[in-house]
């Protein structure tokens, strides 16, 4: 009888993020991949029921968060200090154990909202975290097929 395939969930850590065709590096963290619509409660003219029905509202981005050690951003705090801060693109590729990209977030338009350096403290034995806040204006995801994915 053959094997059958085996099928783990993907790792969380193996990943990275990547701004207008540049890799940023290794991140521990990376939180608010996704999206979400607002409900808009109505009902159909005087005669209708009182049961409201439900149509989707504004599609809404997130702000994505992304922490790690500290490392050198210069090219991050320079985007964010420009006197024209330009929108670009950004993408979170995430990895399966063989190193292959098994799934990609791309996201469209992206700002950073919030570069926060780490702070310093002599007494404590703490990696310093930094953390960088990004708004974007769309989100796509693709999944790589392969054995076990549809």
């Amino acid at each position: 009888m053959p094997a059958k395939h085996r099928s783990d969930p993907y790792r969380s850590f193996n990943f990275f993020v990547e701004i207008d065709g540049v890799i940023l590096g290794g991140f521990s963290e990376v939180s608010g991949l996704g999206a979400n619509t607002d409900p808009i409660d109505y009902r159909h003219g005087p005669d209708a029921p009182a049961i409201a029905s439900v149509a989707s509202g504004l599609r809404m981005c997130g702000t994505l968060t992304l922490k790690r050690g500290v490392a050198n951003l210069a090219a991050l705090f320079e985007w964010r200090s420009s006197s024209t801060t330009r929108r670009r693109p950004a993408t979170i590729v995430l990895f399966d154990t063989s190193g292959a990209s098994v799934a990609r977030w791309r996201l469209a338009s992206v700002c950073i909202h919030k570069l926060v350096r780490a702070d310093l403290h002599a007494t404590t034995n703490e990696v310093a975290i930094e953390a960088l806040e990004l708004g974007h204006e769309g989100l796509t995801i693709e999944v790589a097929p392969g054995p076990g994915r549809n």
